[in-house]
C-alpha cells in the first residue's frame, strides 16, 4: 500500500475551510495542490493547478526514485515550484497535505533531512523570491493531487493534462450528470476522478490526448 505515514490525520474543526473541501484562491491567483505517493523506493509527484474560478488549468505527474515518504513530498513540491517559475507564475497559493513538509518549509532553522537538504533549500529560495506561501490542508482538500499521485504510481505512467485535454472527456465518459469541475473539486467524487485519469492513461481517445503523455526523468 502507498505509504501515508507522514500525512497528518487531524480531523478539521467544524466550520473550518477543510470541512468544506477544496476552496478557490483569491481573485487573480492560481492555486497549486501538490502531493506524492511512495512505495518501496519508488515515488510519484502530482500537481493540480486551478484558477480563482475553480477551473482546472493543468494536472501533471512525475515518476522518480526516493528514499522516504518525506523526501518524496519535498521532491514533489520542489518540482511543482520549478515548473511554476518556468511558467512565470507569481500570484500562486500552495497547498500540501503533508504537515511535516509544510512545517519544514516554513521553519527558520536549517533543513534536518540530509536526503532532501538541497531540495528544501531551493524551495525556500523560491518562496522568498516570489513571496509565496505553503499551507497545510487535509487530504479532503487535496484529493485530486492525492488520487493523481497514487494512480500514476500504480500504473507506472506519468501524465500531463491541460484545460484543453479535459474538454474532450465529455465525449467519452459519463459523469452521471456531475460536471467535470465538480468532480475535480469534491472529495466525494474521488472514484470518478480515478476513472477519468485511468481512462486517459489506458484508453487515449484523441490525437491531442495521445500527445500529452510525457516521460519524466529525475
Amino acid at each position: 500500500m502507498v505509504s501515508d505515514n507522514i500525512k497528518a490525520r487531524e480531523m478539521p474543526s467544524s466550520g473550518s475551510s477543510d470541512s468544506q473541501g477544496w476552496c478557490p484562491p483569491q481573485q487573480g491567483f492560481l492555486k497549486v495542490n501538490v502531493d506524492a505517493a511512495f512505495l518501496d523506493g519508488r515515488a510519484t509527484a502530482a500537481m493540480v493547478v486551478r484558477n480563482d474560478q475553480g477551473h482546472l488549468l493543468y494536472l501533471a505527474s512525475k515518476l522518480y526514485e526516493c528514499v522516504s515518504p518525506f523526501a518524496a513530498e519535498v521532491e514533489a513540491l520542489g518540482w511543482a515550484m520549478e515548473y511554476a517559475n518556468q511558467c512565470g507564475w507569481r500570484r500562486v497559493g500552495w497547498e500540501t497535505d503533508a504537515k511535516e513538509v509544510e512545517r519544514a518549509v516554513n521553519a527558520r532553522e536549517d533543513p534536518s533531512c540530509w536526503y532532501s537538504y538541497y531540495s528544501m533549500c531551493n524551495i525556500r529560495k523560491c518562496i522568498a523570491m516570489q513571496d509565496w506561501k505553503v499551507i497545510w490542508r487535509s487530504r479532503r482538500c487535496n484529493s485530486v493531487a492525492d488520487a493523481a499521485a497514487k494512480l500514476s504510481l500504480s500504473t507506472e505512467r506519468p501524465f500531463v493534462f491541460d484545460e484543453f485535454t479535459f474538454k474532450n472527456t465529455d465525449n467519452c465518459l459519463d459523469y452521471s450528470n456531475v460536471g467535470l469541475d465538480e468532480v475535480l473539486t469534491s472529495s466525494q467524487n474521488y472514484d470518478s476522478l480515478q476513472i477519468i485519469l485511468l481512462t486517459f492513461v489506458k484508453f487515449p481517445t484523441s490525437t491531442h490526448v495521445q500527445n500529452v503523455f510525457h516521460n519524466f526523468e529525475l
